[in-house]
């Protein structure tokens, strides 16, 4: 009659089994790893406006005293503290101030001018910075499944001492490995259970 002897090591094994089997019956959440990238593409686009005010000819100027020389027109803020040679290029002026609007905004104009102003034409070249942000996400799926492993075993002093063959089952971060080896010089046959737990 067939009788089974239990020794100390076999409750291990169990107890490690069992532990194996109650881990991995938590999910697969560490099955898959989620890769993101994120592609930020930049373009100019520019929009192209033109408008004609006509409005502004109807408008009453204020008087306004410049000084007018080949680099600049300067409209005079305190004429007392001009000098004489100044004075003397002292012109009067009208000053045309208005607010023209465009599709993407409006133009303040501040017009001198020594006669009457008819009609204003305006061309607008307005640069707009376009993004557009794409993130693309790439599953992995970690290395699982069963393997098969056969092993030689060497010894320097003896050389090729033994060979073996195992099965190794990967599943998420956790592993069990179930092999059988030979010894050559003992001639015996021995069996081995791993147990595999991913750390890094």
């Amino acid at each position: 009659m067939f009788s089974l002897r239990l020794r100390w090591e076999h409750f291990v094994i169990a107890i490690l089994l069992v532990v194996l089997l109650l881990e991995n019956c938590k999910g697969t959440g560490h099955d898959n790893i989620v890769e993101t990238s994120t592609k930020i593409t930049e373009d100019i686009i520019t929009k192209k406006d033109s408008v004609t005010n006509n409005n502004i000819k109807n408008r009453e100027p204020h008087k306004v005293q410049v000084i007018e020389t080949p680099e600049k027109v300067e409209i005079i803020t305190d004429p007392d503290k001009l000098t004489r040679e100044e004075k003397a290029l002292v012109k009067n002026v009208n000053r045309y101030v208005d607010t023209t609007r465009i599709s993407e905004g409006y133009v303040i104009s501040d017009i001198l001018s020594e006669g009457r102003i008819l009609k204003l034409d305006l061309k607008t070249s307005i640069d707009h910075l376009k993004q557009t942000i794409e993130t693309t996400k790439e599953t992995t799926k970690q290395a699982g499944g069963l393997f098969l492993s056969p092993s030689l075993e060497y010894i320097p002093v003896y050389g090729l001492s033994g060979a073996g063959i195992g099965f190794t089952y990967i599943h998420g971060s956790l592993g069990i490995g179930f092999g059988a080896f030979y010894g050559f010089r003992s001639n015996e046959l021995g069996f081995r259970i791993t147990l595999h737990k991913k750390i890094l």
